[in-house]
């Protein structure tokens, strides 16, 4: 079935009950899939049949349950969705204020005094609360608001002027405060956008024009100043610089670039002025990508959170039939003033049980996590992904490009002679024209040797063997034993010897001039540098750690036995690699992979949590649970300690949430009333609802100031 996917922003959701009541609306609509509303973020994000719904519809819907709704559209220049709530909140709690403070130093002395200024707070500062509260029980939706309102309409009709401005200004300052901790999770979010300048400097026949990075092509100029960021991706083509690249891989320190290296939109160009060509639209960039990426996770729901929206839905009409009973005994069974202590109990029930706190659980603390993973290139799909992650038991590593820099490096020269430069040279000579990985890693060591290449004439290339050239009437022959066999070359001064570092995992490289061996270079897949201590906080962790490659048997044994890997599998081909992943999930046990090439993407998908660098290829990106900026292997822990520790920060939000309301609703209701005579009044019952919520909201924000990497 093919579909298509709405993203809808929402206005006037306070609590997990509008979550619920637009999740059902939306999908009662004929070709509607599923609907995922975020409370933290204000979105939907609707999947519906291709061609069978508008997003017309979409909004009509939600209008009609009494909430605002219009298409979304990325705030690219970072601007703050939540400063205009602060305002708004700010403005009626600054009008609040000094008119409760009156009807609290005058209450009683003067009635319309009272009846004026309660007016005040429950019609204009409160207007929003009245508002949610007709707009819901008229679409017989009720919600929050619905609590709320009631309340404060029972209490004003009655004459508690005082008790009504109180209250509300309670609640208007707890959603105040509520506006302010939300805009502060979702601040790494805007710190995405914000990177983008507002100015690129394209060049034209005549020298340089200033333009919007929107408005820049694949194949543009442009001059990135000292002190400038970076407004699109591309190629470095004139130029060297230092660059800050701490917003996308979270490294501290500054990353030096000469022509031919690729620059990212949004990163700082520190020392240096640099000529670029642009790679990718606006749209494309991977900063875009990114933020994408980071959207996508916070629409998509974890299962514990999906219970709290249910038990929320039917939260509301159980909060209203409680409060109503409560009315009834305190009003027919309680002592005098019964008709005075019926309302205040009952006031205090609709109040305390509002289920802000229980809305704002999940999608606070995985709002401040992702965030804060996004900031050091750590990339979480979802709320699915963490609670997979904290069942997780073995983790599984791909070798090539994940323990090791999955390319090749010279380890050892040996000469017959002793002039080990005298090899390097000539090898390095002969490799110039080579594309071969083998003869890079060759290239690469003769050059941070300082040594001066020139390249040889009459190159000839044997694929899979070696190369041949010449300087004058000498001939270099570089390459394996079949070719020097074929060239009537005898190896046999380092036969042994080379023999011995084939079954150690290495590749051995044999160099001769004119017939005659000169000695040989040992090549090895370099390990990185914080591969071993990976597999120790893993094993300290007390993960089970295998490694499963493509690699032959004694390469992958050297690299396991070198980082202290006790389970390997090798020359395994891609199917076979996601069968291996298949069986060990066959044991019940959480399993994630962790690769980075082409090959990994069956694994990725086949385990519990697929993790993979974003140095490898778009497909296996694609296959993957959490993507990793850049390759240090330290961000396998990383990111699973930041998972877990989000994890665990939703699951104290929602136990603050239900004990709040386990305890406080019986309490509000009046049951240690008789015996100890501790009841909550409406205006104590405002201010605890507003704390349990706010409580909820810094439980999150702890993971803003969560150290993740070194």
């Amino acid at each position: 079935m093919i579909s298509q996917q709405f993203k809808l922003s929402i206005e006037g959701m306070h609590c997990a009950s509008c979550v619920a009541t637009i999740e059902k609306g939306l999908r009662k609509i004929p070709g509607v899939l599923s609907a995922s509303v975020n409370l933290g973020l204000e979105q939907a994000v609707v999947s519906a049949q291709e061609d069978k719904v508008k997003p017309e519809q979409l909004i009509q819907t939600i209008q009609t349950l009494g909430y605002k709704a219009k298409p979304f559209e990325p705030a690219k220049d970072g601007s703050d969705p939540y400063k205009k709530e602060c305002r708004d909140w700010l403005w009626r709690l600054l009008l609040a204020l000094p008119f409760t403070l009156i009807l609290m130093i005058f209450t009683g002395k003067y009635f319309w005094l009272d009846v004026a200024f309660g007016g005040i707070v429950y019609f204009v500062a409160g207007f929003p609360f009245l508002k949610g509260m007709i707009v819901s029980l008229w679409r017989r939706h009720p919600d929050m608001n619905a609590l709320i309102g009631i309340g404060a309409t029972a209490a004003y009709l009655y004459g508690y002027f005082e008790t009504t401005a109180t209250l509300l200004s309670f609640l208007i300052l707890g959603r105040f405060l509520e506006a302010k901790a939300k805009r502060a999770t979702s601040q790494s979010l805007r710190a995405l956008f914000q990177s983008i300048p507002q100015i690129a400097h394209r060049k034209v026949k005549d020298g340089f024009e200033d333009l919007s990075p929107e408005s820049l092509g694949v194949g543009d100029i442009i001059l990135i100043k000292p002190g400038e960021k970076v407004p699109a991706d591309g190629e470095i083509i004139d130029g060297v610089s230092s660059f800050d690249e701490s917003l996308i891989t979270g490294e501290s320190f500054p990353v030096y670039k000469r022509i031919g290296e690729k620059v990212f939109a949004g990163i700082h160009n520190q020392d240096g002025a640099v000529t670029v060509r642009v790679s990718k639209n606006s749209g494309e960039t991977y900063l875009a990508q990114i933020a994408t990426l980071v959207e996508s996770a916070l629409a998509n729901k974890a299962p514990i959170e999906r219970l709290a929206d249910k038990i929320s839905g039917i939260f509301v009409p159980i909060v209203l039939l409680i409060a109503f009973v409560t009315f009834w005994f305190w009003w027919n069974l309680g002592p005098e003033p019964k008709l005075a202590n019926a309302l205040e109990f009952a006031v205090a029930v609709l109040i305390i049980a509002c289920p802000c706190a229980l809305g704002l659980a999940t999608p606070t603390a995985v709002i401040a996590g992702v965030g804060k993973g996004a900031k050091h290139g750590i990339l979480i799909k979802g709320g699915d992904v963490l609670e997979k992650v904290r069942d997780l038991h073995t983790i599984v590593l791909d070798k090539t490009g994940t323990l090791t820099e999955g390319r090749p490096r010279v380890k050892e020269v040996i000469a017959l002679s002793g002039n080990k430069e005298e090899v390097l040279k000539l090898a390095a000579q002969v490799e110039i024209y080579s594309e071969h990985l083998l003869a890079h890693a060759i290239i690469r060591e003769a050059r941070i040797k300082g040594l001066h290449l020139a390249p040889l004439q009459n190159f000839k290339n044997f694929p899979g063997l070696g190369t041949k050239a010449h300087f004058g009437d000498n001939e270099v022959l570089v390459g394996s034993p079949v070719l020097f066999a074929e060239n009537g070359i005898t190896i046999s001064p380092l036969a042994e010897l080379a023999e011995e570092k084939r079954e150690l995992g290495f590749n051995v490289i044999f160099v001769a001039l004119n017939q005659k061996l000169l000695g040989a270079i040992v090549l090895e897949d370099e390990i990185k540098e914080n591969s071993m201590k990976v597999i120790q906080k893993l094993k300290e962790m007390e993960f089970n750690v295998w490694m499963i490659t493509g690699d032959q048997k004694a390469a992958a044994e050297l690299v396991a036995q070198t980082l202290g890997i006790s389970k390997v599998l090798s020359s395994m081909k891609p199917d076979e690699k996601a069968s291996a992943i298949a069986e060990l999930k066959k044991e019940g046990l959480g399993i994630a992979f962790v690769g980075d090439g082409i090959n990994d993407a069956p694994a990725l998908a086949a385990a519990d949590v697929g993790i993979a660098f974003a140095t490898g290829s778009d497909i296996t990106k694609a296959a993957s649970d959490i993507t990793l900026v850049h390759g240090d292997p330290l961000a396998i822990v990383e990111a699973i300690k930041l998972a877990k520790k989000t994890y665990a920060a939703i699951q104290q939000n929602l136990w603050l949430s239900f004990i709040y309301n386990v305890l406080a609703i019986p309490i509000a209701a009046g049951v240690l009333y008789s015996s100890f005579k501790l009841r909550l009044t409406p205006e104590i019952a405002a201010i605890a609802m507003s704390l349990s919520s706010i409580s909820v909201v810094l439980n999150s924000l702890r993971l803003k100031w969560t150290r993740v990497g070194s």
